[in-house]
């Protein structure tokens, strides 16, 4: 009867206390493509678009999703969506500084799939890993693939509604402003990691699981 009990415990702190990590939104006003927006910016090879957003706590970066709208008819060209570390409140462009970046996305492939009739790409970079520190602004960049011409803008809201808008910054034409003055929609993920105590707890469950077994195997034996 004690065995039992000790097991259900030990089984217990092992399920509810686990170190799965869990996301968190650090950006967020996709809902603006429900409501009437301003003037989207139009993006071509020399000129990419930017949106910037601040961690809470260290993770990994996680899903992105934008808000696109077609301004021409979809032709052969096609983007890069790049997350790059800040320089002085403005993007670090430099190459080969992106944390992440995607593969090659293309215009033919535009699908009116979220409210409005703007077309949302649905990123998920949390496979690659990219470990972003807590308290730190980074960017979501926009680049045209060079020699492409590009058919569609990125949508602006006239608002700072949502999480973690405000106060954040829009690039454009090699030129950064404040999000008060009409911000991009997206949102962005971060996947927390594990707090130390959940892991500690998560460890002590189990530890204590396999005691339990090891005890119920071992009086099993005797018996």
């Amino acid at each position: 009867m004690k065995t039992s009990r000790y097991f259900f415990v030990a089984a217990l702190l092992a399920a509810t206390v686990s170190p799965a990590a869990h996301a968190a939104v650090v950006y967020d006003n996709m809902f603006q493509a429900n409501t009437p927006i301003l003037a989207g910016d139009p993006l071509s090879d020399d000129q990419p678009l930017g949106a910037s957003f601040t961690t809470g706590s260290s993770g990994v970066l996680g899903a992105i999703h934008l808000a696109l709208e077609l301004n021409a008819a979809a032709d052969d060209g096609a983007f890069l969506v790049s997350v790059v570390p800040d320089a002085g409140n403005t993007p670090d462009l430099t190459p080969g500084n992106a944390l992440w970046t995607s593969s090659s996305i293309l215009d033919s492939s535009f699908t009116a799939n979220t409210p409005g009739g703007y077309w949302d790409p649905a990123l998920d970079p949390t496979a690659a890993g990219v470990g972003l520190a807590a308290g730190t602004r980074y960017w979501v960049v926009l680049n045209g693939d060079p020699d492409s011409v590009v058919s569609w803008d990125y949508v602006t809201t006239p608002d700072t509604s949502g999480i973690g808008v405000a106060g954040e910054l829009w690039y454009s034409a090699g030129a950064t402003g404040p999000n008060e003055t009409g911000p991009y929609v997206m949102s962005v993920d971060v996947t927390a990691a594990p707090e130390p105590v959940s892991l500690a707890i998560f460890g002590l469950g189990l530890v204590g699981l396999g005691a339990a077994r090891f005890g119920a195997r071992s009086r099993s034996k005797q018996g």
